[in-house]
């Protein structure tokens, strides 16, 4: 079956399996770029849904195999091809994470069409298919930018990642999506040939426009200095915690000495976010709130609304408690469950304060109340995990828990992992999650067992620590 299904220029593929029951599912993006050396090129970025792939079970957790085709047609003849099977990276517990791959493909200026096949090798069944209209346009000539592409992760480069690019290691963000999670927009492009402007120096200017009125949102303008050169990388981001919910364009513009615009590069995003609320303290107090707050314990109960609070909420709860002032507090307390609650507010506080002292019992130390904890803030932002996996002991590897959410909002399959590298009772940090807005750290298994490497140096574990890790897509970065 072949399925071209096009969403602000990302293919998805799916394909349900019979043996498991399961739709094998691939993200798709591409992205053109130049070489002086080899020229115009296409990148083709790879996204695999891991909870669709099928799985063998292994020593230490589970590796799934597949194998891609791929043939870029022009006029019905085959200009290129590849094929190569790609195995996924060990996933840990059961746990299993997203992984990406990049291919890239040397083409001249022209019209192709891009052909693939992928075949889950565990699950054995038949590939799904997909074909992509491409457009290779002439860069190497005049003045030009390369596709703006979004960063999920960055770190210096390293010539042997197959993510790799002009000193960078660029692993791709395959959506123009934005959620409340995100608070920041990174963003990766180059731009070409701006040695024949004719000056040493060329200044880039970063703005957003509205997609509904084209008005240029000012507060969000920058402006760069870059050197002049036949290929000059551009790796920055946008902060969007204030952003408002609507649809934006990313502009990028090239100014010269005379700060005149000589070309200009747009990109579609969309963007929803929490809208801020002032919380008011002058409101009548309810008695019902007042008698369900010991007086010993207001500051504790205002301070456990900050795990779900943001913006200048946050900061007014954070001034009303170095203020110690209990009347306010309370009427604070009482502000925020009618401004998010409205009729049900009285009720909502009640839960919420039960599930304030459950994550007291349970995650609270000699340094933290349970609310400030990792695990206590975790539980208090997005409810119960559905599944936990705990271990407690090991010889080789720290405490740690791997927590699996099947939804949070619309997400599904998230996981956080906790550890304890003090061995301090009950004093976990959050270590890894591949919720977007979470901290990141695709190094947490090697992370865990930092106790049995050499010197406690991950970068060179001793021979008795486990490899965990599988194929060029497991490259490790850190978040940008």
């Amino acid at each position: 079956m072949k399925l071209v299904i096009a969403f602000f220029s990302i293919l998805t593929l799916t394909f349900s399996g019979l043996a498991q029951n399961q739709k094998l599912k691939v993200y798709l993006d591409t992205k053109q770029f130049f070489e002086p050396e080899s020229g115009n090129f296409v990148e083709i970025n790879f996204q695999f849904v891991a909870p669709t792939i099928a799985y063998n079970g292994v020593e230490h957790g589970l590796i799934g195999e597949l194998a891609v085709i791929l043939d870029i047609i022009q006029n019905a003849d085959t200009i290129t091809s590849d094929a190569y099977r790609l195995e996924t990276p060990l996933m840990r517990d059961s746990i299993v994470e997203d992984f990406y791959d990049v291919r890239r493909f040397a083409l001249a200026p022209g019209q192709y069409e891009l052909h693939l096949q992928i075949f889950d090798l565990v699950r054995n069944s038949e590939p799904i298919t997909g074909l992509i209209k491409l457009n290779i346009e002439e860069k190497g000539k005049d003045l030009s930018f390369g596709d703006i592409q979004n960063v999920e992760y960055a770190s210096q480069g390293d010539q042997g990642s197959v993510f790799f690019k002009s000193g960078y290691d660029i692993v791709p963000r395959l959506s123009n999506y934005y959620p409340e999670q995100l608070n920041a927009l990174p963003y990766y492009t180059e731009i070409y040939n701006s040695d024949k402007l004719g000056i040493p120096e060329f200044g880039l200017k970063q703005s957003v426009f509205s997609s509904e009125n084209k008005l240029e949102l000012e507060e969000y303008t920058k402006y760069f200095r870059y050197k002049s050169n036949t290929v000059v990388p551009v790796l920055r981001q946008v902060d969007i915690s204030e952003l408002p919910s609507g649809n934006y364009y990313l502009s990028l513009s090239v100014i010269d000495s005379s700060m005149q615009t000589t070309l200009e590069k747009k990109y579609f995003f969309e963007r929803t976010n929490k809208e801020s609320f002032v919380l008011n303290e002058n409101i009548a107090l309810d008695p019902a709130f007042e008698g369900s707050i010991p007086k010993d314990s207001i500051s504790f109960y205002l301070a456990s609304l900050l795990p779900i609070s943001y913006g200048e909420s946050a900061v007014m709860i954070l001034n009303t408690l170095k203020e110690k002032n209990n009347e306010k507090s309370l009427k604070l307390i009482q502000s925020f469950w009618l401004a998010t609650s409205k009729a049900t507010a009285y009720e909502s506080w009640l839960n919420y304060k039960q599930q304030v002292m459950h994550v007291e019992k349970l995650y609270s130390n000699n340094f933290l109340r349970g609310f400030e904890a990792d695990r206590g803030r975790v539980y208090l932002q997005y409810g119960a995990p559905t599944n936990v996996i705990v271990r407690e002991a090991s010889a080789t590897e720290f405490p740690y828990e791997i927590w699996q959410f099947n939804k949070i909002g619309k997400f599904s399959n998230k996981i956080f992992v906790f550890y304890n590298p003090d061995l301090i009772a009950n004093n976990y940090r959050l270590l890894h999650s591949d919720l977007i807005g979470e901290p990141k750290n695709l190094n947490w298994p090697v992370a865990l067992q930092v106790r049995n490497a050499f010197n406690g140096d991950t970068d060179n574990t001793n021979t008795s620590s486990p490899d965990y890790f599988g194929g060029q897509s497991n490259d490790l970065f850190r978040q940008y």
